[in-house]
């Protein structure tokens, strides 16, 4: 399978690298074409435009014996100065509107190969995902067997395999939801929910972990009970990602604190921990995919990298934010914000 992910993988970048640069050379070529169209036509109207306006400052007239005499206009550095400002003002507006269009048309056309390339990795990450699921699932299901049947010394070979094959399966789990979120949003059924209950539903299933660790887990009492309109598990899970975060990146005999509360037309859920913090490059960083601030620990925890990015996506296709702020030794804020329904 390896070999067959490989190849397929390969056909893919290759392919791509390929439609890149055919697509950087017709797009050069098109873009020199239309510069050089622009500065003729630039050139052209200018020295139409100009030319009628000097001739303009000439004139004939038919005395009364019939003859012919120019006359000519007061003619100097100001008027032709002024003739030729007026003359680039015009010209240079008609193309800046006949650029607009060029470069929208452009632009479209541009965008369309990553456009592709962007759906085929979309699509690549999700068959891999979908066809890494079985095959981890019985490898799994043989490890679960050696380790309950076989020896002392095979039991802990067995549980240390298990251990790599359950991070793996996460992994795989969270790349497929990340996948499914980019191309359709949360597609699950959205109504009103109360954020109030949910959250409670979150410390209650997070508390014998807190227990585990030595930290307090805290929900303050919220003045009013608010309503968002959105997808219940879904917001569980960004709910549980963020507060499990808060709770094993904590300090022995750490807190964490859970309140929600009205920001104008939004109810902003904020979790407060204790924890060690994260430094302000890390913050800035901390929802990039695969991106974690302290790899070592994250690999104990099981943690793929993906947990927050995938909140990010859960919280946006709401129509929400979601926003980090840490200092290190001192604690970690994560603050949700959500549209309020009207039922509230």
């Amino acid at each position: 399978m390896r070999n067959v992910f490989k190849r397929f993988g390969g056909r893919d970048t290759g392919s791509f690298r390929d439609e890149y640069f055919r697509t950087r050379i017709a797009l050069t070529a098109i873009y020199t074409g239309i510069l050089v169209i622009l500065l003729v036509l630039s050139s052209g109207i200018t020295r139409a435009v100009f030319s009628e306006r000097l001739s303009q400052r000439f004139a004939l007239v038919i005395d009364q014996n019939d003859r012919i005499h120019p006359v000519v206009f007061p003619v100097n550095v100001e008027n032709v100065t002024k003739d030729l400002s007026d003359t680039l003002m015009l010209v240079n507006g008609i193309l800046v509107f006949v650029s607009v269009f060029v470069s929208y048309r452009l632009a479209t056309r541009t965008l369309k190969p990553i456009e592709k390339a962007y759906e085929r990795q979309r699509q690549f990450l999700s068959d891999a995902s979908h066809e890494l699921r079985t095959p981890l699932a019985i490898l799994q299901a043989n490890l679960e067997n050696e380790r309950d049947s076989g020896s002392v010394e095979l039991q802990h070979s067995a549980e240390s395999h298990l251990e790599e094959v359950r991070r793996m399966s996460t992994l795989v789990h969270d790349v497929l939801s990340l996948s499914k979120l980019e191309h359709t949003g949360s597609s699950a059924v959205r109504m009103p929910i109360i954020v109030n209950d949910v959250v409670q539903t979150v410390v209650d299933r997070l508390s014998s972990i807190a227990q585990q660790n030595t930290v307090s887990l805290t929900l303050e009492d919220a003045s009013e009970t608010f309503t968002v309109f959105a997808a219940e598990e879904p917001l569980i899970r960004v709910l549980t990602n963020v507060v499990e975060n808060a709770i094993l990146y904590n300090k022995r005999e750490g807190s964490v604190t859970i309140s929600a509360a009205r920001e104008g037309e939004h109810v902003r859920i904020d979790v407060v921990d204790s924890g060690v913090g994260i430094c302000e490059n890390d913050v800035r960083k901390i929802f990039d995919r695969f991106y974690r601030a302290d790899k070592s620990r994250s690999r104990r925890t099981g943690g793929s990298g993906l947990g927050l990015s995938i909140a990010r996506s859960i919280v946006e296709s709401f129509g929400g934010t979601i926003e980090m702020k840490s200092v290190v030794d001192v604690g970690t804020t994560v603050s949700i914000r959500l549209p309020i329904h009207s039922a509230s």
